[in-house]
């Protein structure tokens, strides 16, 4: 009977234990807005008290980082010709490309390639000379949108401004 009193004790204390350590674990990360934190809580504790508010923080910081990175509206100059900018910008082009299974660098560059093909035709088509052509690549600006299916614009234009 004293055998099984001190392991039951035994057991209560170490449940104690663990979930002090996880209270504390909770505690520091409940504000955070890393979502690596909440992840790995459940692995750390996979049945944990705070299992329903960690999985509910991870949605929302999916949902927010979603939100942040594609953008519910287009901007405009994903579906307006370049010249309609032209008030604005001298020479201007957007590329894109597809997602691709070579990842997010690769498809970053393969429409930025495009956008700079673009240009080039621009400055061939305005007979730019070499040297004024690599003063407007140093002027080059960028922007960046990527759509809800993964694909990626490009657009690279020169501000007047600049020149």
């Amino acid at each position: 009977m004293k055998k099984i009193f001190i392991l039951i004790l035994f057991m209560i204390n170490l449940f104690a234990n663990n979930c002090d350590k996880e209270k504390l674990f909770w505690d520091e990360i409940r504000d955070s807005e890393n979502i690596k934190d909440f992840i790995y809580y459940n692995k750390k504790y996979p049945d944990g008290i705070f299992e329903y508010f960690a999985n509910k923080k991870i949605n929302s910081l999916r949902d927010n980082y979603f939100q942040d990175t594609v953008s519910l509206s287009r901007p405009n100059w994903i579906n307006t010709p370049t010249y309609k900018y032209k008030y604005k910008y001298k020479y201007s082009a957007v590329g894109y490309a597809n997602k691709h299974f070579k990842g997010k660098n690769y498809q970053e560059n393969l429409a930025r390639n495009r956008a700079k093909d673009k240009l080039q035709e621009q400055f061939d088509l305005n007979k730019l000379s070499n040297n004024e052509q690599l003063k407007y690549y140093d002027v080059i600006k960028t922007d960046k949108y990527y759509d809800k299916n993964g694909r990626v614009y490009i657009y690279l234009y020169i501000d007047n401004y600049d020149l």
